[in-house]
């Protein structure tokens, strides 16, 4: 066949040809709609100095993989509002590579040269910093953009909470507190709110006076707030309730009281009896280490210098009594705490007689302290998921933008389809332009 017959019956044909490649069209734009996934990619730093060794704020080894902690990614999952997504198949979707710098793999490739033994190489190997975490998802480009977004954030917050001593306070549940007696409900309000300030002072003491750019709060603002309902409105009722011998059941308030007691007196005597016991160990074992450290020597002084620089051991022994003694202390002080304990139970129970005494003001006194505890409480979180969002960027830093990509390439795709349909449709045309000229 010529080429202008060739030509020719193309031109005959090409509508059908038209037709041909532009279902092609379609139906390779169908499956790359259903075959496209979307890839998002973006890279994070351990901070510290610690960090090049794999450990972590507290202490612990630095695992990277918690990134895709089912916990974090649930987090993760909740606060894009995504109800409806399988949690596993999301994760294995998450990869997390480490980084290594040139200088550095060059370095362990070095090693690997020249020792025989690869784990010896790997227990000098310095911890990587930079990670890269990688997401894929078939759902689209934004979605793959936010999800990783919100992913590292969460998972700063992770951190903090799990790895940085921070932690929240809780939320009295004002129903189950105002159903004890009286004064088990101001003594349940006490404990917390002191605890509450104890931990609010160790952010301000250890850290400095965070102030929420949301709630307008500073950690010391919440401590006055948090003592004031303390001292102001929970102390008067508190004496109130034990001046007037409020009670709703005494039988089951002087049980308890009395069961207290008991607890603490036991508690008191354990613990007396072991400060007892380690006391003696102290003196056994300063009786024996007096003995092997000095000898007959008159210069205790001397025989101190010379028995630590020749010794290591002593180092060691002088560590133990030192353990000995810090738990002596514990003992003993516990002790003390709870006889003291065990005075204040039967104080108590001296206050309230055998007969039911309430009040309707004092329930609702109690009722307004919880309340207004529970709005502190809620002021309060939000301050601190400020301040554990801050307190992230001190251990882990986003470096990076967040690049999102298509998995496939949809150009090369429908170049493909057109050039192959073409040349199908121009191999049809001819072989049957062929065979009508045979049939002639």
């Amino acid at each position: 066949m010529l080429v202008s017959e060739l030509g020719n019956c193309i031109l005959k044909c090409k509508k059908p040809l038209a037709a041909f490649v532009a279902l092609c069209i379609l139906l390779c734009n169908l499956f790359v709609g259903w075959k496209q996934s979307y890839t998002a990619e973006t890279y994070i730093k351990y901070l510290g100095d610690d960090a090049k060794y794999g450990i972590a704020a507290d202490g612990s080894h630095i695992n990277p993989y918690e990134i895709k902690n089912s916990f974090v990614v649930k987090r993760t999952l909740d606060e894009l509002g995504v109800t409806n997504a399988n949690h596993e198949e999301v994760r294995r979707n998450i990869t997390i590579t480490p980084i290594y710098s040139t200088d550095e793999e060059e370095k362990h490739a070095s090693w690997i040269e020249n020792f025989s033994d690869y784990a010896k190489t790997e227990e000098n190997r310095t911890s990587p910093v930079y990670y890269a975490i990688n997401f894929k998802t078939d759902i689209g480009e934004h979605f793959a953009t936010s999800f990783l977004n919100t992913l590292v954030e969460q998972y700063r917050t992770y951190y903090v909470e799990n790895h940085a001593h921070s932690s929240n306070v809780l939320q009295l549940p004002e129903k189950a507190v105002l159903e004890f007696d009286y004064f088990e409900t101001a003594n349940v309000l006490e404990s917390k709110i002191k605890s509450n300030i104890e931990y609010l002072q160790n952010i301000e003491e250890n850290d400095f006076n965070y102030r929420s750019a949301d709630t307008g709060y500073s950690v010391k603002d919440l401590v006055n707030n948090y003592k004031s309902l303390l001292e102001k409105d929970l102390a008067s009722v508190s004496v109130e309730i034990r001046e007037r011998g409020l009670t709703k059941a005494p039988h089951i308030l002087h049980a308890a009281l009395e069961n207290k007691a008991e607890n603490a007196t036991l508690s008191s005597k354990r613990n007396a009896e072991k400060a007892a016991s380690h006391k003696e160990l102290m003196t056994i074992y300063s009786t024996k280490n007096k003995e092997y450290t000095w000898g007959t020597s008159d210069d205790e002084t001397n025989q101190v210098r010379e028995d630590t620089e020749r010794d290591k051991k002593y180092n060691h022994e002088e560590m133990t009594y030192d353990k000995l003694m810090l738990e002596y202390i514990d003992y003993a002080a516990d002790s003390k705490d709870l006889s003291i304990d065990n005075e204040y139970n039967l104080k108590y129970m001296s206050f309230f007689g055998s007969d039911v005494y309430t009040d309707a003001e004092v329930d609702q006194k109690l009722a307004a302290i919880c309340k207004k505890y529970n709005e502190l409480h809620e002021t309060t979180q939000n301050t601190l998921n400020d301040y554990n969002h801050f307190k992230s960027s001190r251990y882990i830093s986003h470096v990076s933008g967040i690049c999102a990509e298509k998995t496939m390439s949809e150009l090369i795709y429908y170049a493909a389809t057109v050039i192959l349909s073409l040349g199908l449709g121009i191999i049809v045309i001819i072989f049957a332009d062929l065979q009508k000229k045979k049939r002639i």
